[in-house]
């Protein structure tokens, strides 16, 4: 909806109306994109169910980085 749409409503209703039209499209929008950030913050779930993957990717990523930033 633009700022040209906004100046042709004939009617209060009809502004509330395209007002809450656009609620529901920011609503169901931020619910899509809580949907796909969910997983991203069940990392301590994932740690849960795999300690030994967890800490063998901990213990990977610190020897790779030790050995990018050693000043030898």
């Amino acid at each position: 909806m633009s700022t040209e749409a906004l100046g042709r409503v004939e009617s209060p209703e009809a502004a509330r109306d395209e007002l809450e039209l656009a609620r529901a499209r920011v609503t169901r929008s931020l619910e899509r994109v809580e949907q796909t950030l969910q997983p991203l913050g069940d990392w301590r779930e994932a740690v849960r169910r795999n300690p030994l993957l967890t800490a063998t990717a901990a213990f990977t990523a610190g020897y790779v980085l030790a050995r990018l930033f050693s000043r030898r």
